[in-house]
């Protein structure tokens, strides 16, 4: 498995919009290749572009997807290839948890790190005291809307491909109390040795970028 970027001079899609090729080139010294097989993983982190269609933007981040489209330059005799494009659609977290407009750490805050221990905290017992008069979602939505972006990995907030609540959770509700949690104390016995943060100089600042990415 190699591959490469190259721009899309040739129209290689015949889509004009397409500014960009990825060459992937597989082989098999075996010839197992079969219909299905998995031809290798890729993460993609796509770039902040204004809609296409202004009046038709994504309805949370008013941003347009991103469509990636498949094709095959060369394929060995007796092998074909076909495949749907796929399309990146942009996703956006608030910590506004509970949808009412404003980011507090003993309501919002307070809900995240509740979800992330699990279990015990679970039905009423997530926003008992904490969700706003003022919210827009029921307990049950708070929960399943922290879960979403629990899966999408946003809330790790300091990279380290785990999302736990004595660290991530931890690290967030003390970026919402302000000024008491500035510097190093905001990721004092808390940000993860498995972290790429881990051990810089700036790193409490690299964790506090995450978080404030966050907050509308």
């Amino acid at each position: 498995l190699g591959f490469s970027t190259s721009p899309d001079i040739g129209d290689v899609d015949n889509n004009p919009q397409t500014d960009a090729v990825l060459n992937v080139a597989v082989s098999s010294f075996t010839g197992s290749l079969s219909s299905g097989t998995l031809l290798g993983q890729f993460e993609f982190m796509t770039a902040d572009l204004p809609p296409a269609d202004p009046d038709d933007p994504d309805p949370i981040t008013g941003l347009r997807p991103t469509v990636m489209n498949l094709t095959a330059s060369f394929t060995a005799m007796g092998y074909g290839f076909a495949a749907d494009s796929i399309t990146l659609n942009p996703l956006f977290f608030s910590l506004d948890v509970d949808g009412d407009g404003q980011v507090t750490a003993l309501g919002d805050g307070l809900m995240v790190i509740r979800k992330l221990f699990g279990a015990a905290f679970a039905g009423d017992a997530l926003c008992h005291k904490a969700i706003s008069p003022s919210a827009t979602r029921t307990c049950s939505e708070i929960s399943d809307y922290i879960q979403e972006f629990l899966d999408s990995g946003l809330l790790d907030v300091d990279g380290d491909g785990h999302t736990t609540p004595l660290s991530d959770g931890l690290m967030v509700i003390r970026r919402l109390f302000g000024a008491a949690f500035t510097g190093e104390v905001l990721i004092n016995k808390a940000i993860s040795p498995d972290s790429p943060y881990y051990g810089q100089e700036n790193a409490w600042e690299l964790v506090a970028a995450n978080i404030d990415a966050l907050i509308p």
